[in-house]
């Protein structure tokens, strides 16, 4: 909600008139194309009673508005009640959702899964998420976190999304991240505080609740692959163009190296050997390729280890960094 006369400068400063008004919406992207376009240094918003006037230089926009007053309210903070609060580092909060989120399901009819986890686990917060495939897993390092009655939420990918742009864009060094009940529903909210600006967005939660990801967590058995990160990526990328229906790439370790395979009816066959660390006696087993590229971007790192147990069973990938643990199911034959 603005006063009548708003002035803003590419400094920091927004100058008021005192003779102020309720305020108006008006359509922000309108204003954001026409301000990125134009070369000058400030831009005068005149709000008037039906519409919002905008000089930019010699430019002159007039734009239709709403009373501020029909715009949906936001909730007072005393109305609702804290479940819990969160503050952690801006660029760690953003590495870590940008680590879970290829992750995340699109399927909105699958609301547990279409969605970011956050939870305490042995009182460190984790962020997960999964699609039903895969399962990614990371620690938040966090500055601090008060727990009132809850410590686990879901949030929904859309929400998330709209969470890592106001990451990205803040200028503070910590975010806050606070859940709250509300009549029927949970509410969680980002804030990001500086001394010029203060952002925060308020997203409603998903009702379903994260499935129970303890129970198919593989349990490591010494058996395990370790690889150059780059160099599989690289494997990923050659083998990615000869998959066509079937995204699948068969991993056969042989010695001190594993073969990588794909036979598509459609595009021919593919096959390179690759030098790996083979510790135990571990299986062919087949994955998908695109599964594979984002566990590797995912966990970072110069190394990945792969833990496996039999051909069907989940395989672990973690780095020699402490990072993001992604699990990948295998694919059936």
């Amino acid at each position: 909600r603005l006063g009548r006369r708003l002035k803003v400068y590419e400094e920091p400063r927004v100058i008021l008139d005192a003779d102020t008004t309720p305020g108006a919406v008006m359509d922000p992207e309108r204003i954001l194309k026409l301000v990125k376009k134009s070369d000058e240094a400030r831009v005068e918003i005149d709000i008037r009673p039906e519409t919002v006037e905008i000089f930019l230089g010699s430019t002159h926009v007039s734009l239709r508005s709403m009373k501020a007053e029909e715009y949906p309210a936001l909730p007072f903070r005393g109305e609702l009640r804290p479940l819990a609060e969160f503050e952690f580092e801006t660029d760690k909060l953003l590495t870590a959702i940008s680590d879970i989120f290829p992750c995340i399901s699109d399927d909105v009819t699958r609301p547990y899964l279409n969605g970011l986890a956050l939870q305490l686990d042995e009182g460190w917060p984790i962020v997960l998420g999964t699609d039903g495939h895969r399962l990614a897993l990371r620690k938040l390092p966090f500055v601090r976190h008060e727990i009132s009655e809850e410590s686990a939420f879901l949030i929904p990918k859309t929400g998330i999304a709209e969470a890592m742009f106001l990451i990205k864009t803040a200028t503070s060094a910590r975010i806050t991240v606070e859940f709250f009940l509300a009549n029927d529903h949970k509410l969680a909210v980002f804030t990001a505080k500086s001394e010029a600006v203060k952002q925060e967005l308020w997203i409603r939660l998903q009702d379903d609740k994260f499935p129970p990801w303890k129970a198919i967590w593989p349990k490591t058995n010494g058996v395990h692959i370790q690889f150059d990160a780059e160099e599989l990526m690289e494997v990923a990328r050659e083998a990615q163009t000869f998959c066509s229906r079937k995204r699948t790439v068969h991993m056969v370790p042989n010695g001190t190296s594993v073969e990588f395979e794909v036979d598509d009816p459609d595009t021919g066959r593919y096959s390179r050997q690759v030098d790996a660390e083979i510790t135990g006696n571990p299986p062919a087993i087949g994955l998908n390729v695109d599964y594979i590229q984002d566990a590797l971007k995912s966990i970072g790192g110069s190394t990945v280890t792969v833990h496996m147990g039999g051909s069907l069973d989940a395989t672990l990938w973690s780095s020699n960094e402490q990072g993001c643990e992604v699990v990948v199911m295998p694919v059936r034959a």
